[in-house]
């Protein structure tokens, strides 16, 4: 799956920025394409908890190299570990390596969103990506579109060596990184303190959104047994929420999978807790 298709996808939506704060550029995975998810790493969840090779790509423009430090970095990596941790994965950091470039700082995009140069794109993928493809390499970047905070490929039966196996791993905007927040007055509203990475990665390991479906309270839905119903994403702290009462439970707006808040201080506390 190209980068560039889902965030031309996600602009063309004409998503306000209120609501694009925290919006996903993945795709609904087609009903066919859900039966080929899958991912080595996925498939060792049972059992005692498996060891994950994580590699870390501070991509940065000349402006903005110093914006992502080291100790926004390994906040970043406290939040994945210890979420994932709870879920039967052991996350290693075993590498972060710091890119500064003012072209792939912003995620090769030009100013009309678009990337233009595929193949120098494509040849920048080949030399920065890092181990097998059961490997987790996220890209951070300093100057992604302020409007979308991520995206990770879906598994697959990629090949090592094929274009697939070099678009595989997660791709972040460094606002959502803990400690950092909008680069403007038109930028992201809040930031998530690291949790954007948890959704995109939940991804990576085959997770879809929960409110994933071919149509509105689809109860085939995320494809994961317990997760209710859910017939469109859930924004703020909607408490309560069940947007498909016709089937059981309530929306899992605490799901990582959903887009509500990632934490709301108000009386009745949200945040989401979970990945699945």
């Amino acid at each position: 799956m190209v980068p560039l298709l889902a965030v031309t996808l996600l602009l063309a939506a004409g998503i306000s920025p209120t609501l694009a704060q925290f919006k996903c550029a993945n795709i609904n995975a087609a009903a066919e394409r859900r039966d080929a998810i899958v991912h080595p790493a996925y498939y060792k969840r049972r059992g005692a908890p498996k060891p994950v090779d994580v590699y870390f790509h501070v991509t940065s423009t000349e402006a903005h190299k110093d914006r992502i430090t080291d100790t926004v970095v390994d906040a970043q990596f406290k939040v994945l570990q210890s979420t994932y941790q709870r879920h039967g994965f052991e996350l290693k950091l075993v590498n972060v390596s710091r890119i500064v470039d003012d072209v792939a700082g912003k995620g090769f995009y030009d100013a009309d969103r678009v990337i233009t140069d595929q193949e120098a794109y494509m040849s920048w993928r080949r030399a920065t990506r890092r181990g097998g493809y059961d490997a987790l390499n996220v890209y951070f970047f300093s100057d992604l579109n302020e409007f979308v905070g991520g995206q990770c490929n879906l598994p697959t039966n990629a090949t090592a060596g094929t274009d697939a196996f070099y678009q595989d791993g997660c791709w972040i905007n460094g606002d959502t990184m803990p400690g950092l927040g909008p680069r403007s007055a038109n930028g992201t509203g809040m930031s998530s303190e690291g949790h954007i990475a948890v959704h995109e990665v939940g991804h990576w390991f085959g997770l879809l959104h929960t409110f994933e479906g071919v149509d509105l309270c689809d109860e085939v839905n995320d494809g994961i047994a317990d997760t209710p119903a859910i017939a469109t994403p859930s924004w703020g702290c909607p408490i309560g929420r069940d947007s498909c009462p016709g089937l059981p439970g309530l929306d899992a707006i605490h799901n990582f999978m959903d887009y509500s808040s990632w934490s709301v201080e108000a009386p009745n506390h949200c945040s989401n807790a979970s990945i699945c």
